[in-house]
């Protein structure tokens, strides 16, 4: 049922991206990289690099210690994804 929890995920991210609590911001991040986890288990890889592109578009410069820890994992998955893709100086790191 992975289809539909990335229906799910990106339910969440249209409700909540952009709320003013930093809270329901988090639940966001949360929902992108989780979106980018089941894509990459699905062997969508490029697309899971474009959900975790999104959380750091997002929420990378928000000062909030929670969302930086969410941009923190989508760019450890995007290296993994990557490196899985023998791209790894694609990282942007």
């Amino acid at each position: 049922r992975s289809e539909e929890a990335i229906a799910a995920y990106d339910d969440v991210v249209a409700r909540f991206g952009t709320a003013p609590e930093a809270v329901l911001r988090e639940q966001a991040a949360k929902a992108l990289v989780n979106k980018g986890v089941t894509l990459g288990e699905l062997k969508r890889s490029e697309e899971a690099i474009a959900a975790y592109d999104d959380v750091v578009a997002r929420f990378g410069t928000a000062p909030e210690a929670v969302l930086r820890e969410w941009v923190a994992l989508a760019l450890f998955n995007k290296g993994v994804r990557l490196g899985e893709l023998k791209r790894g100086s694609d990282c942007g790191l």
